[in-house]
């Protein structure tokens, strides 16, 4: 149901986003509308983001076919300071890019934009990486199936190498500037240029990104038909628990679970983080990874060897944490083990108390001890 969610959280942004506008000299409601109306906006917007703070990110994968002799074409007569690059056979245009919300189902060609949280393409040569100041998302148009899968895509990457006036990653640019490119176009065809020339820039929105994109001998190109997009599978853990036994060692196991079958290895670490039982004394923890092959089962076991006791104590825990996922995006890192006590706990040691014989034998030599005492004194 993460698509249903997904299109929920698409269809309220988008609703808070498209609101009406008053039409020329239509009536107010009174003297206060204009200050009430940026607060009612501001809550618009923010109810999506409250209704959807559950959903989980999604990071999709493109893979490029690799570039062939006939698909390269480098430049001859680049030179410093201009940034370059020369492509070699087998190379490719790959990456991944990260949206807030799983993509919605059946989107036709759907400007995703605004949802984009991070992306990390290469060229084989130079990547182009979200959050480094040169960086620029130009367009990012999808297409998806019934299971919100990308079919297609319309990806174009801009990375400033070069600027006359300084910076490179200083903007706006000029006409005559450098920059990498990547593109994916389709599911069929991916390109890539290493020292492009601007020949004009867009400097009327912040985009600060090149719409009139040249080559000269300067510029290395490669442009190569075939490819195709993935979702990375989600990995987590689950809470595990196992009795202690009082001797020996015991097993705790918790299952660590991809959300498909992996299509490419996959690789995540794991860590103690926490807990009442101490590594060494209560179990033995090797601080290693879990790794799936491509075709492998989902679930593995991540084993805590446990050590066998017969001293009665309370139920102890330990937290593992999941963390560097490689091929994978993290969904639920954290969980608890616990490490059940089974030995009984010792009864409290009894109060001795006297039968009713011995209270007689007290009571008794009690009062031959006072009757002699009695006859002592007597004169």
């Amino acid at each position: 149901m993460e698509w249903l969610d997904a299109a929920l959280c698409n269809a309220l942004h988008e609703a808070a986003e498209h609101r009406p506008t008053p039409t020329a000299g239509a009536p107010t409601m009174n003297n206060d509308e204009p200050m009430r109306t940026p607060m009612l906006r501001r809550l618009a917007m923010l109810l999506p983001a409250l209704l959807c703070l559950g959903a989980q990110a999604a990071t999709y994968v493109y893979i490029g076919s690799p570039y062939s002799g006939g698909t390269i074409n480098n430049a001859t007569s680049c030179a410093a300071p201009e940034v370059c690059g020369q492509f070699t056979v087998g190379q490719s245009v790959s990456g991944s890019i990260t949206t807030a919300l799983p993509l919605a189902p059946n989107l036709t060609n759907s400007d995703i934009a605004a949802s984009v949280t991070g992306y990390s393409f290469s060229n084989g040569v130079s990547s182009i990486v979200s959050g480094s100041p040169p960086a620029r998302l130009v367009t990012a148009l999808v297409t998806t199936d019934g299971a919100g899968a990308i079919t297609s895509a319309d990806i174009k990457l801009q990375r400033w190498t070069y600027s006359a006036a300084g910076s490179a990653a200083a903007g706006p640019h000029v006409a005559g500037d450098r920059f990498d490119e990547i593109n994916v176009v389709g599911a069929v065809a991916s390109g890539a240029s290493i020292n492009g020339f601007c020949a004009g820039v867009d400097i009327s929105v912040p985009t600060d990104t090149c719409n009139t994109v040249s080559a000269n001998t300067a510029t290395s190109v490669a442009v190569v038909s075939g490819g195709a997009w993935d979702m990375l599978p989600s990995v987590s853990i689950a809470d595990a628990s196992v009795l202690e036994g009082n001797s020996g060692f015991s097993n705790l196991n918790f299952p660590i679970t991809l959300s498909a079958i992996p299509s490419a290895p996959v690789t995540v670490t794991v860590g103690l983080t926490g807990g009442t039982a101490t590594a060494g004394t209560d179990f033995a923890m090797p601080f290693l990874s879990v790794s799936w092959a491509p075709g492998d089962p989902v679930t593995k076991n991540f084993v805590i060897v446990v050590q066998g006791e017969s001293i009665a104590e309370p139920d102890e825990t330990l937290q593992l944490t999941l963390s560097n996922p490689v091929g994978a995006v993290l969904g639920a890192a954290v969980a608890t083990g616990t490490i059940l006590n089974d030995d009984a706990v010792p009864p409290a040691a009894a109060t001795a108390i006297p039968t009713l014989s011995e209270w007689a034998l007290m009571l008794l030599a009690t009062a031959s001890v006072v009757i002699g005492m009695w006859r002592t004194r007597r004169p």
